[in-house]
């Protein structure tokens, strides 16, 4: 069963703001820390796999996808430049999970761009097997310390037939529906093999990296 592309639980607003934030990830670091500050949010630190992690302001989903929620926003964005290959990654993973009794082990990605520049997926408590873990405590963020739950997740999802390698960095508390589950697919191997990446996912990686070539061979050039 695929799962819905749930683009109507954005306003058109949201959806511009959404695109002004893949925009400014491709300038300076400042100019996309002050879009977001306008909107009085932070940026979570770290981010993950080349993408930037943001809540996402409440006002731009419908009140049909928006339900009652102990955090300041209902959802966060995962925001690129380009088309991301863990975008895609957790789109397709998700969308495999979608219906069957193993969804519950992943955060909800209830919409994305076509391009997979972003997507949106439902806000998670983060829990660590660790007290006083400095990832979130230096952002300020809530978070549980259980440290048998790597353990316990790892059990589950290879009860449904997945594996992963990075467990303990990636589980949160779904509070609307009481279970653990990952918020950050990345280390997980898709049930149907490897992800083989479509065209437009690749060809952005492969010009943004021979930029980031060229740009080092310009500069090497003007010093020598």
């Amino acid at each position: 069963m695929t799962a819905p592309n749930a683009m109507h639980a954005i306003t058109d607003d949201g959806v511009e703001f959404l695109n002004q934030l893949c925009d400014a990830w491709n300038g300076e670091k400042g100019k996309l820390r002050t879009l977001v500050n306008e909107h009085g949010l932070q940026l979570f630190t770290g981010g993950s796999r080349g993408r930037e992690i943001i809540p996402f302001p409440d006002e731009y989903i419908t009140d049909f996808y928006f339900d009652e929620w102990e955090h300041e926003t209902f959802y966060v964005a995962k925001i690129c430049g380009i088309p991301s290959p863990q975008n895609y990654r957790e789109v397709h993973i998700w969308n495999q999970a979608y219906g069957g009794s193993d969804s519950d082990l992943f955060a909800p990605a209830d919409a994305w761009d076509d391009d997979y520049r972003w997507i949106l997926m439902k806000r998670v408590t983060p829990v660590s097997p660790i007290s006083g873990d400095l990832a979130y405590a230096q952002n300020g963020q809530e978070y549980y310390v259980d440290e048998g739950a790597p353990e316990r997740i790892e059990g589950w999802l290879e009860d449904e037939g997945w594996r992963i390698e990075d467990a303990p960095e990636n589980i949160g508390f779904h509070e609307e529906q009481e279970y653990m589950c990952l918020f950050d697919y990345g280390g997980v191997h898709p049930l149907d093999g490897e992800i083989e990446y479509p065209a437009v996912v690749q060809n952005a990686v492969e010009e943004y990296n021979q930029q980031g070539q060229d740009a080092g061979a310009d500069g090497r050039t003007e010093n020598e």
